[in-house]
């Protein structure tokens, strides 16, 4: 079975999704709004504690082109050394356990979309 997240934007902002379990096997963008100059900024991060962003990492991050629509599949980073560990490294997809989902868009410009998160129910 999947399940859908959905986190919508009017601006730039951040938003934190709901306890998720399973493992996050897509992501798609869809743009309302675009930043003319294409400089936009998207960085999704994983919060394993309730109430708390003290202990969460970045999974996935993009700059520029956000004024499109995208389809992304992030997997599990090779290796993490506190930098940006952006998916895309071919591994398995990112496991969720009540994990929570926290997205940024950031611009200089005006911005709105839509990102939809697809998790798939551990069998």
């Amino acid at each position: 079975m999947m399940n859908r997240q959905l986190f919508e934007f009017s601006a730039a902002g951040g938003d934190t999704g709901v306890p998720a379990n399973g493992l996050l096997c897509q992501l798609r963008w869809n743009p309302t709004v675009v930043d003319t100059g294409n400089n936009a900024t998207m960085v999704i991060s994983v919060l394993p504690k309730q109430n708390d962003t003290g202990d969460g990492w970045v999974i996935y991050s993009k700059t520029g082109g956000l004024n499109a629509n995208f389809i992304d599949a992030p997997r599990q980073a090779a290796s993490y050394s506190g930098a940006d560990a952006s998916g895309d490294s071919g591994y398995m997809p990112i496991a969720f356990a009540g994990d929570r989902l926290r997205v940024k868009v950031g611009s200089t410009s005006n911005i709105a979309g839509r990102l939809y998160a697809w998790f798939k129910d551990y069998e």
